[in-house]
């Protein structure tokens, strides 16, 4: 009875299937813009006798973070000073583990809204006792804008090259059965670490950045019907 009754549910459900008569297509479109917006993660880490040591050293240097960062047109909203871990401390010697002490580690992330202001504000934090610092990640404030004129650039595609082959064909292009976006890519992310800051032979930053255009893409199947 059971099998009975999953084989009249299977018929009854219903499914798609191509018109007799269609056609289907791939496209992807794009759009290009100079990002707006960096994203840094800075490291503090501090290793001492005892936790609070290690808590006092981490808090003499985080103070001159969120200094340098407002400085350079970072807002409140834009700093992520709350990560914070403790831990003993050990290093491997002689197939031994020894004992060093308690470290602290503080994480902080920036969103520089200002890319103007970034050669400055890396000359500033390379010159405090930082772990490391991650990024730039470049991004776009409105992302959310430039993946939906990516998204259009695709659909236009799409339909400008079914149209196409519906003319090779001597056919007519027919209403559209069948859309599905099939992805969308981001701009990626590059990094830069402390051991490759940008300075000249002089000890000296570099003058200025620049930055090239970033490609959002978007990709989508069509369907078509031929008449």
């Amino acid at each position: 009875m059971r099998i009975l009754f999953l084989a009249l549910l299977l018929i009854a459900m219903p499914t798609w299937s191509a018109p007799e008569r269609s056609v289907s297509v791939t496209a992807e479109g794009y759009v290009e813009a100079v990002p707006d917006e960096l994203r840094l993660q800075l490291s503090v880490k501090q290793t001492a006798a005892s936790l609070d040591e290690a808590r006092k050293a981490v808090g003499r240097v985080v103070p001159r973070i969120l200094e340098i960062a407002r400085e350079h047109g970072i807002a409140d909203d834009d700093i992520d000073s709350s990560r914070v871990s403790a831990y003993p401390e050990y290093e491997h010697s002689q197939q031994k583990r020894v004992y060093v002490g308690e470290t602290m580690t503080r994480q902080i992330s920036l969103v520089l809204r200002e890319p103007d202001n970034y050669g400055s504000l890396i000359e500033a934090l390379s010159k405090l006792r930082l772990q490391r610092i991650n990024g730039p990640t470049m991004s776009h404030s409105n992302i959310d804008e430039l993946r939906m004129a990516a998204l259009k650039n695709a659909l236009a595609k799409g339909s400008a090259k079914a149209a196409v082959i519906a003319a090779e064909l001597d056919m007519e292009l027919g209403k559209v059965i069948r859309v599905e976006e099939s992805g969308a890519s981001s701009p990626q992310p590059r990094m830069y670490r402390m051991e490759a800051a940008m300075m000249s032979d002089s000890g000296n930053s570099e003058g200025g950045f620049s930055y090239a255009k970033q490609r959002i893409q978007a990709s989508v199947n069509l369907s078509f019907e031929l008449k």
